[in-house]
């Protein structure tokens, strides 16, 4: 059996997009570069549009089918086509890009465990792929790819912020930032948007704490705070007006 998302652009006649072409339509993440697409004419797809169904992988039942599909539009030329058979909705196998980065395996809604990318490490360098440019001041240095400069920037926000002795940065986010974030990080490893994850039901409120976790090395930070900590206890700082060693 094939598990996998179908989807939709409106408009195209070319039964293959190019990368631009899906990058425009939104859904360039679900076909990075290289990725065996199958593609298909269709003159009444969802919103009664003509245009193109793809899917990744083989052309086997490629076809626009609202009694078997649920469609979901992504914005206003392209939609998500999700199978309304539970058995045919795809897992992580099914989703895998194809990268390999430093990673930590959790457990998410669907009951199978997705790697999440480790993203900022304690030394603050990344594993995040990078090119080789200039910096400000001209000389050369790595820079994290454009496609990948929003989740580091989070997971170092993340980082900051359970540093200083906030929460593993989910307390307060809103459901739009929380899904947000795990589109970011899951979506480096796996053909994943917003509305695949929710249509999974991959996240909830105690999960999106552990992803969190992960992003900014949660187990190595854990164990550096509870070394400063016992450090501390062992090392107390002298009350004001007394001398290090004094009796109180």
């Amino acid at each position: 059996m094939i598990r996998r998302f179908l989807y939709f652009i409106a408009g195209l006649s070319a039964p293959r997009p190019t990368d631009q072409q899906l990058a425009e339509a939104g859904i360039g993440y679900a076909f990075p570069h290289g990725s065996p697409i199958s593609g298909a004419e269709c003159h009444n797809g969802p919103g009664g549009h003509s245009g193109v169904l793809l899917a990744h992988g083989p052309a086997t039942g490629l076809r626009f089918s609202p009694s078997e599909q649920i469609w979901r539009p992504v914005n206003k030329t392209a939609w998500v086509g999700i199978p309304r058979n539970s058995a045919e909705l795809p897992g992580p196998d099914d989703l895998f890009s194809g990268r390999c980065l430093d990673n930590k395996p959790v457990l998410l809604g669907d009951g199978r465990y997705w790697q999440v990318p480790i993203v900022r490490f304690l030394n603050g360098h990344t594993g995040l792929p990078r090119f080789i440019g200039l910096d400000e001041k001209g000389e050369a240095c790595a820079l994290v790819k454009a496609e990948y400069r929003e989740l580091y920037h989070l997971a170092d926000e993340i980082f900051r912020n359970e540093l200083i002795g906030g929460v593993a940065g989910t307390g307060a986010c809103t459901p739009a930032e929380l899904l947000r974030m795990a589109a970011l990080s899951l979506g480096v490893n796996y053909r994943v948007s917003e509305i695949e994850i929710a249509t999974l039901q991959l996240l909830d409120t105690v999960n999106a704490t552990q992803i969190a976790s992960v992003i900014m090395d949660g187990d190595n930070l854990a164990q550096l705070m509870d070394e400063l900590r016992k450090k501390k206890a062992a090392d107390p700082e002298p009350l004001p007006g007394s001398k290090t060693g004094d009796a109180v």
